[in-house]
């Protein structure tokens, strides 16, 4: 078996490697179109330990050292975002069935450190008004949490928003890179399965 002889058996398929090919097409624009739309709001929070300054206005190294307790104190922020208690106490406060939805909303959470002090929270639904109430619930609690587990400590932890809304994103599988992803699928299978049947046959 040569490969002029398999160029010259894809030849004389190439009409059912052509109908094949658009019939991938054809799948992938269908399941583009059906493939159900989802919104991702996301809330940034930044995480900051305010420094002591001197009574005579002295340079000290408070400031550094306020950073690298705020640093570290990022990760505690992730796993309070994280924590299932806050998403439970997120849905009461929606008046969502958290015994039946809980982990189908948590799941839709997604926390992330982006920056040594900013930690960025992402909630997605299909619902972009629910999307962003959840996400905002989940983002004051903790903040509300923080305040309260650092009340009566001196250690000026603060957990803030860096903006006022959150901010959406519309999750979609784009229309012709769906097209063309499935038509390149469709021509490698359809090749693939046609030298096979010719490699099968080629000594009947």
């Amino acid at each position: 078996m040569e490969l002029k002889d398999l160029l010259k058996h894809l030849q004389r398929r190439f009409g059912i490697l052509i109908s094949i090919t658009l019939l991938f097409c054809i799948g992938g624009g269908v399941l583009a179109r059906l493939w159900p739309v989802t919104q991702t709001a996301s809330l940034a929070l930044y995480i900051q330990k305010d420094a002591e300054q001197s009574p005579l206005g002295d340079y000290t190294y408070d400031g550094y050292y306020a950073q690298q307790a705020a640093e570290a104190y990022t990760d505690t922020v992730v796993g309070l975002l994280e924590s299932p208690d806050v998403m439970a106490e997120v849905l009461d406060q929606l008046e969502v069935d958290r015994d039946t939805r809980f982990n189908e909303f948590h799941r839709s959470l997604k926390v992330e450190k982006t920056a040594p002090q900013i930690v960025l929270v992402s909630v997605t639904r299909q619902d972009v008004n629910e999307a962003n109430q959840v996400v905002t619930q989940v983002a004051d609690s903790v903040i509300k949490r923080v305040s309260t587990l650092n009340e009566g400590l001196d250690n000026n932890l603060t957990v803030s928003l860096i903006g006022a809304e959150p901010l959406v994103q519309s999750n979609e599988l784009p229309f012709l890179l769906t097209i063309i992803v499935a038509g390149l699928f469709g021509i490698t299978l359809g090749g693939f399965g046609i030298l096979c049947e010719y490699y099968l046959t080629e000594d009947e």
